[in-house]
């Protein structure tokens, strides 16, 4: 157990400590956010099916890596694209995602006394929901955003 929760902060400390270089930034866009999103979902789908705990190991930074970078991602483009006062932009976003642990871990240990595996396949049913959002939803309007932006001459959003 300790090896995993080991092997996750790993992984999120990586994944996070790359998202400090601005031209790593300056690439990800919601293609990215959707790869995250689905490649954690498949490595949840697929959970049951390891043979060890080394194959364990790798889905469980997977998952890890794809979550570590995908909220510091929305935190940058929150605060870059919106022109209310940051600190309220940030405790909004802080509550929305601890309210969305409270409400995971609440189903996840409902959806366990269904089916041990129930709770990692709803989980990947989200996540892959959230690469279809953001592939359909953010991306068309990300760009619209930046387009505006261009063609109003207010400037570029730094990134």
């Amino acid at each position: 157990m300790a090896a995993m929760f080991i092997t996750c902060s790993l992984a999120m400390l990586a994944a996070q400590s790359i998202l400090l270089f601005s031209s790593v930034r300056s690439r990800i866009d919601q293609r990215w956010v959707a790869v995250a999103f689905a490649g954690s979902a498949l490595a949840l789908a697929f959970t049951s099916w390891v043979p060890d705990a080394g194959s364990l190991g790798l889905m469980i930074a997977v998952v890890a890596t794809g979550a570590g970078m995908v909220g510091p991602v929305l935190s940058y483009e929150l605060l870059e694209r919106q022109s209310a006062a940051p600190g309220k932009l940030l405790g909004q976003q802080a509550a929305a995602g601890n309210l969305g642990q409270a409400l995971g871990s609440m189903g996840a240990g409902s959806l366990f006394t269904l089916a041990p595996m129930m709770p990692f396949w709803t989980a990947a049913l989200v996540l892959l929901v959230g690469a279809v959002l953001s592939l359909a939803w953010w991306g068309p309007a990300r760009t619209g955003e930046i387009a505006a932006r261009k063609a109003t001459g207010t400037g570029t959003v730094a990134r």
